[in-house]
């Protein structure tokens, strides 16, 4: 499975600079452990059907799908298509309406195969439900009765090495999606295909550290089915891309179309829209402040974990700018030191109700109810970490490296974006037995604000390791 990422990406990465920008350094630096989806989504039309656009892809074209017939079906024609993708984290959910004419009545099976390689890395061909799930189709709101089915036989294709080393053979197992669809009338009918899948990716874990490290995520479109329909003409045309946060998350959009942004989405329209066999698109983003921020506040310990939580002082009143405000959960809300000066030294203590096996700490630094409290106060440059082993007064105290912190300019923050200005301060991976009591976190440098001395921190999150 490695061995099929490194070409896949491999080829990506020729003749396309965006994808040489960001690939091309790190092709030879798979890791050791890794958790691998590769999957290829086609459209077959047998006799006597219609053919929708294909469903999105995890493809490359070093795999060859030569055996998919399309079948043509020029008694109806698409009027219009609207596609819309919605991308969240490691998932894609696709929602396609065609607006279709029929010359007669007819009926048609459908039919929406998912082609899969084998898993390497586990052996054997191990199919997820979650690669394709709540697939549903309606033709004039009516929900079309759905089934699956896999083939027995494996399909083998050949990979073409890009290495000069000539061409690799590998299997192939495909799964049917189908439906049997009745146009009663001629005329107008709205046909709406609704479905999740996971986008193509590889994360990765290592010992040395206890977050993941995510990887690109990848979504292919193929239009290219729709030219069995009618004259192969999309009447009229629009494609929507949304759920990134743009242009951070973008890495690259490639392939046909002439996309803009428009209120945070990308979009693509055009009339009278001929298909023909190689059009497709493509996107690469980058899905980590999300899938980062879910790790964070899944990790982090509860506030039950804490027995008592200290500041060496707080700007007056501390019941508003108090040590507590730390674990409360609340972005509006932080610990304001109140020391005269920047605060470098100061400091705040937790002290947990029983040892942890902590692993990682992040901090939300600054005061990131609002841009302008965020840049008015002072946000830590520096921090030094003092971690308390074993039991609360039979231990000893350990210090950790000091650390520094990006000055990262303010973004509004949600639960699913903290990650966005969340920054670690310690990351001691799968090392030793870390039983953790007390954690001391100490002021050692500061970038100043623009108009107040006081160095505020929004949150700790103290991660438990969950392995």
């Amino acid at each position: 499975m490695i061995r099929v990422i490194e070409m896949y990406l491999r080829y990506l990465v020729r003749g396309n600079d965006s994808f040489k920008k960001y690939f091309a350094p790190r092709i030879h630096n798979f890791p050791y452990k890794m958790k691998n989806i590769v999957f290829f989504l086609f459209i077959f039309i047998c006799s006597s059907q219609i053919f929708a656009n294909g469903g999105p892809v995890d493809w490359s074209d070093v795999v060859s799908t030569g055996t998919v017939q399309l079948m043509k079906e020029a008694r109806v024609n698409i009027e219009t298509e609207h596609l819309h993708i919605y991308v969240s984290g490691s998932e894609s959910l696709i929602d396609v309406t065609y607006y279709l004419q029929a010359e007669e009545p007819l009926t048609v099976d459908y039919g929406f195969p998912v082609d899969y390689v084998e898993d390497e890395a586990n052996g054997g061909f191990n199919w997820h439900t979650d690669y394709v799930s709540s697939f549903f189709m309606y033709l004039n709101d009516e929900t079309l009765n759905t089934q699956t089915m896999e083939e027995p036989e494996l399909k083998k294709e050949m990979l073409n090495s890009i290495y000069g080393q000539g061409e690799r053979e590998i299997s192939i197992k495909r799964r049917w999606y189908f439906s049997k669809m009745k146009f009663d009338r001629a005329g107008a009918h709205v046909l709406r295909v609704v479905y999740k899948l996971k986008n193509y990716y590889s994360d990765s874990e290592y010992s040395k550290s206890s977050l993941r490290s995510y990887s690109m995520r990848m979504l292919n479109y193929d239009l290219s089915p729709a030219r069995a329909w009618g004259d192969g003409v999309i009447g009229r045309f629009r494609a929507e891309i949304s759920g990134l946060n743009l242009p951070t998350d973008l890495i690259a959009l490639s392939g046909v179309g002439v996309w803009s942004e428009q209120e945070g989405k990308l979009v693509w329209g055009e009339e009278d829209l001929k298909i023909d066999e190689k059009q497709r698109f493509g996107i690469v983003y980058n899905p980590s402040t999300l899938l980062r921020s879910q790790e964070i506040l899944r990790k982090k310990l509860s506030s039950w974990a804490y027995d008592d939580i200290s500041a060496s002082s707080s700007l007056s009143p501390e019941a508003k700018y108090g040590p507590k405000n730390l674990i409360d959960g609340n972005l509006e809300t932080a610990w304001v030191e109140g020391a005269s000066g920047l605060g470098v030294g100061e400091s705040i203590e937790f002290s947990l109700s029983f040892p942890k096996d902590i692993r990682a700490i992040f901090i939300l630094p600054g005061y990131t109810k609002s841009q302008k409290a965020y840049e008015e106060n002072a946000r830590p440059q520096k921090i030094k970490v003092e971690l308390y082993m074993g039991e609360d007064g039979n231990g000893e105290w350990r210090e950790m490296e000091e650390r520094s912190l990006q000055d990262r300019r303010y973004q509004t923050l949600m639960g699913d974006n903290i990650a966005a200005l969340a920054q670690p301060i310690m990351d001691i991976g799968d090392v030793g037995d870390w039983k953790i009591s007390r954690v001391r976190l100490t002021i050692t440098a500061v970038y100043p604000g623009t108009k107040y001395d006081d160095t505020c921190i929004s949150e700790v999150f103290l991660l438990e390791n969950d392995w």
